[in-house]
């Protein structure tokens, strides 16, 4: 599917967006709807979709447009760049976009759970499923997740089998995380994960988990 074809099955599941001339860019401008299970409306945000040149390499850009949200990074805004939203932290983006996804399931799975979830913060004043923290202590948070644990020791040594630097266990051994689980049943399909999608990056960040980089990426 081209980028047309792809525009048009978006805006044919959601005609409330339609696109607009931004340059050279391809954009969607329109009006998404936060809506509760019982097809309530609980909001309703203006906002626009940027397709840079580099998609489906790079998700897309989104933008509130009306100044409903602060902003501020606390509020998931890059305040300090263009304004855009923060849908996720890059290793997650990087994960996505290697999984393959167009326009409709971007909305759906990263758009449209970031507004609802400001909704969320604006009413309760937190966060409707937890979030990631800026900066390091996000890259930290995300790691910790994705191996299921706090030992950074032990992320580090899984960060080294994807980088070739350590070789995996074979998979009837025991997992390198300590659990009583063979490698294969445990986690293998982590590191063949993060193999695939992020073993160009995972230098920086075993230092970070190291405490050997600090600042704000």
């Amino acid at each position: 599917m081209n980028i047309s074809e792809d525009i048009d099955s978006f805006i044919n599941a959601y005609p409330k967006f339609s696109t607009i001339k931004q340059g050279k860019e391809h954009v969607l401008d329109g009006e998404l709807d936060v809506i509760a299970d019982d097809g309530t409306l609980f909001d309703r945000f203006h906002i626009r979709i940027l397709l840079t040149k580099q998609y489906p390499q790079s998700l897309p850009k989104v933008f509130e447009i009306d100044g409903r949200i602060p902003k501020e990074p606390d509020r998931h805004i890059n305040a300090l760049t263009d304004n855009s939203c923060c849908l996720c932290i890059p290793m997650k983006a990087r994960l996505f976009i290697r999984g393959g996804y167009n326009i409709v399931k971007f909305y759906e799975e990263l758009v449209l759970p970031f507004f609802a979830n400001q909704v969320y913060y604006e009413r309760k004043g937190k966060w409707a499923n937890g979030e990631f923290d800026h900066g390091i202590r996000g890259v930290i948070q995300f790691y910790e997740e994705i191996f299921q644990t706090n030992d950074h020791s032990k992320i580090v040594y899984g960060l080294k089998i994807v980088q070739g630097r350590f070789k995996p266990p074979l998979d009837f051994m025991k997992c390198f995380c300590g659990r009583n689980k063979t490698y294969s049943s445990c986690h293998k399909t982590t590191i063949s994960t993060l193999t695939y999608v992020l073993k160009d990056y995972v230098r920086d960040d075993i230092e970070i988990i190291l405490g050997k980089k600090s600042g704000v990426i």
